[in-house]
């Protein structure tokens, strides 16, 4: 809780968590976004461990827990907030309103960081109540839900960071282009259904992120910058509108705006941002702002340089280099997180259902895309090695054990069905299909766990690996069952496909007592066969 409310105190209805701590999330190319910055991200996560903390809170048998007595008031006045705001929600959004939800969300946080920076947390301390919290949780889970939704984009992609822009007593949100951390956070919510998720993923085979050479998702659209020539030039038409830039140009006043020789209009080359355009101004005489609306002039030429530059839109490196985490790159990492994303999905919707053949193959191109499933010349490396980003200009770049690494282990133990659940490991195969399994006789060399040498013997209709160096032979059959095999010649049957908590200890443990582990799977299990 002391993590997830500072973040729920920078919550932004229906644009995400406010970027406003110096600190970027986890792709530090979009760093320039902090201050302006609403990171959906954040927001599709957040729904994601909320769903984690409650079922956390349900389990346990703690009625309540302890904590410090300035926690304690702090909770219960973000708490009060998300109860008395939530007449807001299911209606048209009123930014007047929703500004209100904001300030109260900020003098919060702030009370509460103040008073601990001045006095520090006293001994005194307070038990929060279990049901508060929960309450508090199905509060939050409220809004961030309907703040999912009024992120969709017609094309069925999400938002994944929106821009902040505050006005007196409410605010605006615009939105930035499509990038695919936001389309796999939202995949990893929890928030989607099963049509939701699969309209998402078809969607972003056919958006500008698909790249058709490479069979995979750029983590960014492509775009072409402007030229040198292109930057800094200010229409004519807006140019002349402005009094106060006409009147400096005629005293030969080239401290804003200049006119060069072919009579086209630039802002001076020192004026970077519009801080420096206001102290730019503040410093003119005020005989010359004789007859003119001062504010008017002053919001007109402001207007002017932020339609030129629009600052308030730069990303950081992600919106102007070419490789890393840039424009037309395929970064690996952000696409083995939308296969583990896009597998979760599968793996939760065939515990009610078999039959999902389109999501099935969805999930299989994203698989087909990642290097190791592509020839060398495809890839331009040697295709088992993690890479870090393919620009749009050259292979593979920046080999080495890249984020990429971790959730390609993650994914393929789950489509293995390998579940570990308080200490024992499972077997539940749920995204096999019978043509992952030999179709004739094979024999494999492995490494047992002394480290000696051996050949297995395999057949048809069998699927091999190792795991902690034991073989692990699946079989199709007409039931579940499994059979371990011990080094001394004895056997331990089971009608569940569990190895119990004693094995389970032998297999982490590493003991050399097991010498084979058979799984045999009931057919009728299988993803469905056609696929």
């Amino acid at each position: 809780m002391a993590s997830l409310l500072p973040k729920l105190c920078n919550f932004v209805m229906d644009g995400g968590i406010w970027m406003n701590t110096q600190r970027p999330e986890w792709n530090d190319a979009n760093n320039a976004l902090v201050g302006n910055g609403l990171s959906m991200v954040t927001a599709f996560h957040i729904h994601r461990f909320l769903l984690f903390f409650e079922g956390l809170l349900i389990q346990t048998k703690s009625e309540a827990f302890e904590v410090s007595a300035e926690f304690f008031e702090f909770f219960e006045k973000v708490s009060a907030i998300y109860l008395q705001y939530r007449e807001l929600l299911g209606k048209t959004p009123d930014n007047t309103k929703n500004r209100l939800f904001l300030d109260a969300l900020g003098l919060a946080a702030s009370d509460f960081r103040w008073k601990i920076y001045e006095h520090g947390f006293s001994s005194e301390k307070k038990h929060l109540n279990r049901n508060n919290i929960l309450t508090f949780i199905n509060n939050a889970k409220v809004y961030l839900n309907e703040t999912i939704k009024n992120n969709k984009r017609k094309d069925n992609l999400y938002h994944s960071y929106n821009l902040l822009t505050l006005g007196k007593n409410d605010y605006q949100i615009s939105h930035l282009d499509e990038m695919l951390e936001g389309q796999v956070a939202a995949l990893a919510s929890k928030a989607l259904n099963d049509s939701q998720v699969q309209d998402t993923l078809t969607a972003l085979k056919s958006s500008k992120l698909w790249r058709e050479d490479q069979g995979s998702y750029l983590l960014y659209p492509n775009k072409k910058l402007a030229s040198f020539w292109d930057k800094n030039n200010i229409a004519k038409e807006d140019a002349e509108n402005s009094k106060l830039a006409q009147r400096l140009l005629a005293i030969g006043n080239r401290s804003i705006i200049l006119k060069d020789d072919d009579g086209n209009y630039h802002f001076a080359a020192y004026i970077k941002n519009n801080r420096v355009l206001r102290e730019t101004i503040s410093n003119i005489d005020d005989e010359i702002f004789q007859g003119l609306d001062t504010n008017r002039e002053k919001a007109y030429l402001e207007n002017i340089y932020e339609k030129i530059f629009n600052h308030k839109a730069f990303t950081g490196r992600s919106g102007t280099f070419f490789s890393y985490e840039g424009l037309g790159s395929i970064y690996w990492h952000m696409v083995s997180k939308l296969a583990l994303s896009t597998q979760e999905n599968l793996i939760n919707s065939a515990e009610t259902t078999r039959d999902l053949p389109k999501m099935k193959s969805l999930y299989n191109e994203i698989l087909e895309g990642i290097g190791v499933n592509k020839a060398p010349n495809q890839y331009g490396a040697f295709p088992s090695d993690p890479y870090s980003h393919t620009p749009s200009h050259k292979g593979a770049q920046q080999p080495g054990m890249t984020g990429q690494v971790k959730e390609d282990i993650l994914r393929v133990w789950s489509d293995l069905g390998i579940d570990i659940q308080e200490g024992v490991l499972k077997f539940h195969p749920k995204l096999l299909t019978i043509g992952d399994f030999i179709q004739e006789e094979s024999r494999l060399d492995y490494y047992d766990v002394s480290g000696k040498k051996s050949t297995i013997e395999l057949q048809k209709g069998q699927l091999f690996f190792t795991y902690c160096q034991v073989p692990i032979i699946y079989e199709i059959s007409n039931s579940n069952r499994l059979k371990i095999m011990l080094k001394d010649g004895n056997e331990r049957l089971s009608n569940e496909l569990s190895l119990g908590l004693e094995w389970s200890e032998h297999l982490f443990g590493r003991t050399d007592i097991i010498d084979k582990i058979y799984v045999y799977i009931n057919v009728n299990e299988l993803f469905n066969s056609n696929i």
